[in-house]
Formats: C-alpha cells, sequence, structure tokens
C-alpha cells in the first residue's frame, strides 16, 4: 500500500534530481497540484510538475527527464510503480489498484513578460496556470508564477474550448 511518506520520498527524489539535472535549464520548477495542498488520494495518487524552461525547448531537455522517470521507476521498483502520465488524462489501466504513484510533468517556456509568456505557452489554458498557480510550491528558481496575472472567466474558458474542438 501507497503511504504519505513513500509519496513524500518520491517527491523529493524527483525534486532532487531535477535541479541536478536540469537546474542549469530551468528558471523554475514547481510541484503543483492536490500533492502541496495536502489532499492527495493515497489509493491513486498523482503528482504534479510545472517546469519552466529558460528558453523554447531545442536541447535533450525532455530526454534527459526521461532519464530522471527511468532512474526513479528504477529506485522505487520494489515500493511500488512510478508511472509517468502524459497529459491530459490518465490513459493507462492500474496495475494494481493503489500500488502506483502517476507523476506528470508540464514543461513550458519563460518569457520577458506576462503576456508573452501565455502566448508562448497557449497550448496550457490560463485556468490551468491559474490552478498551478493557486497550489504552486517553488522547488527552485524565480516564482515566475507570482508576477502574472491569469484572467480566467467562463466565456475565455468557452473560447479556448470551442477553439480546441475546431
Amino acid at each position: 500500500m501507497v503511504t504519505k511518506k513513500k509519496i513524500d520520498e518520491l517527491v523529493n527524489f524527483l525534486n532532487t534530481e531535477i535541479k541536478k539535472v536540469l537546474g542549469d535549464r530551468l528558471d523554475s520548477a514547481y510541484i503543483v497540484g492536490s500533492y502541496t495542498r495536502g489532499n492527495i488520494s493515497l489509493t491513486r495518487p498523482d503528482i504534479n510538475w510545472l517546469l519552466i524552461h529558460k528558453n523554447p525547448i531545442q536541447d535533450d531537455t525532455r530526454w534527459k527527464l526521461g532519464e530522471i522517470l527511468t532512474n526513479t521507476i528504477d529506485h522505487f521498483i520494489d515500493d511500488f510503480v512510478v508511472r509517468p502520465e502524459p497529459r491530459p488524462f490518465k490513459f493507462s489501466y492500474p496495475v494494481k489498484r493503489g500500488d502506483e504513484i502517476f507523476v506528470n510533468f508540464s514543461i513550458v517556456t519563460n518569457a520577458s513578460s506576462s503576456e508573452e509568456f501565455k502566448r508562448k505557452n497557449f497550448f496550457l489554458p490560463e485556468y490551468v496556470f491559474e490552478g498551478y498557480k493557486a497550489s504552486a510550491n517553488l522547488i527552485f528558481g524565480k516564482d515566475i508564477l507570482k508576477e502574472i496575472d491569469f484572467k480566467v472567466t467562463k466565456k475565455i474558458n468557452s473560447r479556448w474550448c470551442y477553439k480546441q474542438n475546431l
């Protein structure tokens, strides 16, 4: 059974690896979501990170993140299954209920202004960023989210959903 203590060990392990391997490429790294709010599910836990890359990602950052995840899977193999989760949905069927922890990394690019940040990272709607901002725990770097005002309204969300379905 997955315990809060084991989840904390996983989070600390990944935070250390992210800083060690990707720290010079990132302006900021956050952990976000239910883990930071203190209400993570122990029966189907998922942990989310937001990584803000310094430049448009044209290097091997995603490859390095894959290596971090592979090492993490190996490190915790006797405790539980670490399952990288592509967003926006969990497509994988649970192998053993309660013996898995899903991890997700959203990688975005930093910018010189709030509006440019939103434009460069348009693939994540503002309501997702607002949720990240509301639950963000800065691991290292500058608190970039603090400086950005995400305008979340029902009209904007409807427009974004409409565009995505065209």
